[in-house]
């Protein structure tokens, strides 16, 4: 009897705390304040400041550079490449392979120095975007 007392008053004065936490925390960068989406969930709010708009990762020369890179793909893939046909027959044709290469597709990650386009993670994602869309 005296454990149940004690798991109930210590239940209750979690769920008091836990109502009361604020819904923000803090960045290991510069110590400033950021909405939890997240944190929200668990409370029963949908804290959308968080999430939306989708905070935009790429900055300066590489946001530049992908945006170079994301108009000629997406002609590209609408013009020239058939999904339909590469998926029917298992393979990508030797032209499309070939057109990617001259658009620099197959370096897109590869260190400037060796003659590669050094996109981020962040910036290889964004056009694998393309290609799988």
């Amino acid at each position: 009897m005296r454990m149940t007392r004690r798991l109930a008053a210590a239940s209750g004065s979690m769920t008091r705390s836990f109502r009361s936490v604020r819904f923000m925390g803090t960045s290991a960068a510069g110590g400033a304040d950021y909405p939890s989406f997240a944190r929200g969930l668990f409370a029963g709010r949908i804290e959308t400041s968080a999430v939306h708009p989708f905070p935009s990762v790429l900055e300066g020369e590489e946001a530049e550079m992908v945006q170079q890179f994301v108009d000629p793909v997406e002609k590209f893939f609408e013009n020239e490449n058939d999904a339909m046909a590469n998926d029917q027959n298992a393979s990508v044709p030797e032209n499309i392979q070939k057109g990617l290469g001259e658009l620099g597709a197959f370096g897109l990650q590869v260190p400037a120095e060796y003659d590669g386009v050094g996109l981020s993670n962040t910036g290889y994602a964004r056009m694998v975007q393309i290609v799988g869309a």
